[in-house]
């Protein structure tokens, strides 16, 4: 885990990564954060349907990651993000390499 409350209150961006869905970890950051129970019980889940949801203090989200495995098999992985003032919490398979999806976002956007 990136961050804490103690951050946000100081001013800074915090990025809380939550890879492998531990569920006790996403329900720690469900109390601290203040994130909808609904939303929580979607990541919670596993659900793969996309779908973005507005919220009073954040949004929440769940992305899409899809590869061929071999020609014939697509493998599917849900990405969570609550998105907050200041703040991102995502939540994902460890199948998922965030940071390398972020990096290629990144670095396309610079090009």
């Amino acid at each position: 885990m990136n961050g804490s409350i103690e951050d946000l209150e100081n001013g800074y961006n915090i990025w809380v990564d939550i890879p492998d869905h531990d569920i006790d970890k996403i329900n720690d950051l469900a109390h601290k954060f203040n994130l909808n129970t609904d939303a929580v019980d979607t990541c919670c889940n596993k659900s793969k349907k996309p779908e973005i949801r507005q919220f009073d203090n954040h949004t929440f989200t769940v992305m899409l990651e899809m590869k061929n495995k071999d020609p014939e098999t697509l493998l599917v992985e849900a990405i969570y993000l609550f998105l907050g003032k200041n703040w991102l919490i995502t939540v994902h398979s460890s199948e998922v390499n965030l940071m390398q999806i972020a990096k290629r976002v990144f670095n396309i956007k610079n090009d």
